[in-house]
């Protein structure tokens, strides 16, 4: 499992992958094709517990804004030259947090995207 999270890959409330996530992001590419060739990928979004405020005209909810930022690295994966048959995304809202408890260091560390490999 690839951990990244989402401060890297996003601006708060968006899905448009920054500079900075597609070196991180293709940093994983590489080490997939070289490590992990005919494995399944699946990208997993996930976010914390607090409700969409700032970009509600752009998410309905968590499940929406995860959802939608777990297809965005898909899409950049496929860019890449990950095939798509081997490719997947999910996204989990709050339901499978990192850490417990509602302090800001715990929602920091709850919002990322994983990049899961999995046998064949």
């Amino acid at each position: 499992i690839f951990s990244i999270e989402s401060s890297v890959l996003f601006k708060p409330g968006s899905a448009d992958l920054t500079a900075t996530a597609k070196e991180s992001i293709a940093r994983v590419i590489a080490l997939i094709k070289q490590k992990y060739p005919n494995h399944y990928v699946r990208v997993e979004g996930h976010t914390d517990d607090q409700k969409i405020s700032r970009s509600k005209d752009k998410w309905e909810d968590n499940w929406d804004l995860a959802g939608g930022r777990a297809q965005k690295v898909l899409h950049y994966l496929l860019e890449r030259g990950l095939p798509a048959r081997d490719l997947g995304f999910a996204g989990y809202a709050d339901q499978r947090p990192k850490t417990a408890g509602s302090s800001e260091s715990s929602r920091k560390e709850n919002r990322r995207v994983e990049i899961v490999v999995i046998p064949k």
